[in-house]
């Protein structure tokens, strides 16, 4: 809230890990601004399997009230005076719904497209008055290409707000280009120029390690003090008057041997930071209180030789490698997807492709949210595996022999006999695993639930009810789980 409020053009970006509370952050600096300013109109622009859940959030953790809109709704909305708003009212868009169409703004006719309406108003009135008191932009790494139309969208968003925050756990796992096109979008005042970005990060470099060296009970003083004079000999930060007075005196105050004077200093190291008013991190290394405690346990599957399952192994991976080597490809990159699906699981694998009943483009929906078409989808690769392999094997063994389900319902019935309340999620990839998994569990008498993406039933409907129902011992679910989900 600080940073945000700290900021000179009213744009943040919160980069902490997954898990700790960025939705409930941005919250809390709404309810800040609407304590001190007349502010009435938020919008929550977000990807479209994490609408419910928004609404949810605000609903329960603020009391306020949000409407889900599509891009002619949200065009209709913004064009009325804001004091017809009633205070407290948010919006929430999916960024799918409202991004503007390659060639909106060119004057070729795209027809009644709402879209195309809404990208015109929103840049009309980017030199106005903001229309839009705080726009939160949430898994905004999907926004950091300059030459998306996600981008597109948020630079309109931000020419028309007042203030922006974005929520995204991924920005310190992208490049430097990726982190530099977030921030322009945040604070495009100061990070207009690209080419001095770098120099930034160089200068900010050392005062990161030696906020973390704070943290560190191992680390000394003087271990501190080396890396504050390396980010003090920096041209960007040489006159720094944060950092020379804590060179010169202050640094010396701190007793390290106390945890509560290393998290202020680390704080005060923090607080120099070139980067502070644009961008805040936590990370879950830093978070004592209620840390979950994991226990991983490696479960081997043994394969073995001559079986049914390494027969269709090997020949699947023969096969790949004969057609790479006939049509010039790269065997790795064709291996890597068909042999995924075969170490998850055999017999799904097997059947989807005898029944065509694989569709690559599902994976877009369970990586990146975006809803896809189902088209004919069994690729010369795969049409060669169907003729070549399938028909030396015989299904109803492979699924007779599947060591991994066997392996997998000795782990989750043992588990369940200790911990009879308990309840157990397994994740896979591929929704063939999951929909098999699902009609196994189901014939040895434990109920499921899949959730995957695209589903009828809303993400968090579908949550709720495995959670609630007894019976539902068991969440088979697929990518999708991993955004929005706490």
């Amino acid at each position: 809230v600080l940073s945000y409020l700290e900021s000179p053009s009213k744009g943040i970006l919160i980069a902490d890990e997954v898990g700790l509370g960025k939705t409930i952050e941005a919250g809390i600096i709404w309810t800040e601004i609407r304590a001190r300013f007349d502010a009435r109109r938020l919008l929550v622009v977000c990807p479209a399997m994490l609408r419910e859940k928004w609404k949810s959030e605000l609903a329960i953790r603020f009391g306020i009230s949000a409407e889900i809109l599509d891009a002619r709704e949200l065009y209709d909305f913004l064009k009325k005076d804001r004091q017809a708003i009633p205070d407290g009212k948010a919006i929430i868009c999916s960024v799918q719904g409202i991004r503007p169409p390659k060639g909106w703004n060119n004057e070729a006719e795209l027809g009644d497209n709402p879209r195309v309406a809404l990208a015109k108003y929103l840049d009309n009135k980017c030199d106005e008055e903001p229309i839009v008191d705080m726009t939160i932009i949430d898994e905004a790494h999907y926004m950091r290409n300059p030459g998306s139309q996600n981008f597109t969208l948020g630079k309109l968003l931000r020419g028309i707000s007042d203030g922006l925050v974005l929520l995204s756990a991924t920005p310190v796992n992208l490049s430097n280009d990726d982190l530099y096109y977030l921030l322009n979008l945040a604070d495009p005042d100061s990070f207009g120029v690209k080419s001095v970005f770098p120099q930034v990060l160089k200068a900010n470099e050392p005062l990161q390690r030696a906020r973390e060296l704070c943290l560190n009970l191992n680390s000394s003083i003087a271990d501190i003090r080396s890396l504050l004079e390396q980010a003090y000999s920096h041209l960007l930060l040489k006159k720094n008057k944060q950092l020379e007075a804590l060179l010169s005196k202050d640094l010396n105050s701190f007793n390290l041997s106390n945890k509560g004077d290393r998290v202020s200093l680390a704080n005060k190291i923090e607080r120099i930071n070139l980067l502070k008013n644009s961008v805040t991190r936590t990370r879950k290394a830093e978070v004592s209180e209620w840390r979950v405690i994991r226990e991983p346990v490696v479960a081997r599957i043994p394969l073995p030789e001559d079986s049914v399952e390494w027969r269709f192994y090997d020949g699947v991976t023969t096969a790949i490698r004969r057609y790479a080597w006939d049509n010039n490809i790269s065997d790795g990159f064709l291996l890597s997807v068909p042999q995924r699906q075969v170490s998850s699981c055999m017999y799904a694998a097997a059947k989807a492709w005898k029944d065509n009943n694989f569709n690559t483009s599902e994976m877009v929906y369970e990586d990146l949210g975006y809803e896809y078409i189902r088209t004919e989808n069994k690729s010369p690769l795969i049409r060669e595996i169907v003729r070549d392999i399938l028909p030396k094997i015989d299904l109803a063994e492979l699924r007779e022999h599947d060591s991994k389900y066997k392996g997998l319902k000795n782990s989750v019935f043992d588990f369940l006999s200790d911990q009879p309340k308990e309840k157990i999620i397994v994740f896979s990839y591929f929704r063939n695993t999951l929909h098999y998994l699902h009609e196994r569990l189901e014939q040895d008498g434990l109920g499921s639930v899949v959730l995957v993406g695209g589903q009828n039933e809303p993400k968090h409907v579908l949550i709720e009810r495995f959670k609630n129902d007894p019976k539902l011992r068991v969440l088979l679910s697929s990518e999708v789980a991993s955004e929005g989900v706490d």
